[in-house]
């Protein structure tokens, strides 16, 4: 798997890898899923839209991640695929595939936190480890 899920002080923290810097968006949106168990084999009724711009990849990182728990505790959507990911810049633009309804997450996460994260480059697979705010 692209990434690993461990304890952190009443935290969750979640370690993320990829060759490149949308995989390593799409390794975050993979561990969104299995961390609130959300099923990503329901057919796709909606499309999503996001557009991000950050000052660094990191903070592309986090926001992107709190845009994807917006959409799924508060809106109620669980997402299917990403459809789309470009980076250009400090943009991020995402076209994801969603279902409505019935979504229950397993627990709440507040937020993907920008503390002690940092991506890292370790030969040619990027690393960054996120820590959420439960």
């Amino acid at each position: 798997m692209p990434f690993k899920i461990s304890e952190h002080t009443a935290d969750l923290r979640v370690e993320l890898e990829g060759r490149s810097f949308e995989e390593l968006l799409l390794s975050g949106f993979l561990a969104v899923l299995e961390v609130l168990e959300i099923d990503a084999s329901s057919p796709a009724v909606e499309r999503v839209e996001i557009n991000l711009r950050s000052c660094d990849r990191e903070g592309l990182l986090a926001d992107w991640l709190n845009e994807l728990l917006f959409h799924i505790q508060t809106r109620g959507l669980h997402f299917a695929c990403v459809e789309k990911l470009q980076i250009d810049g400090d943009e991020l633009k995402a076209v994801l595939c969603a279902a409505k309804g019935g979504v229950k997450p397993a627990f709440e996460i507040k937020a993907a936190t920008q503390h002690e994260l940092k991506i890292e480059e370790t030969e040619g697979v990027l690393h960054a480890a996120v820590v959420f705010d439960l």
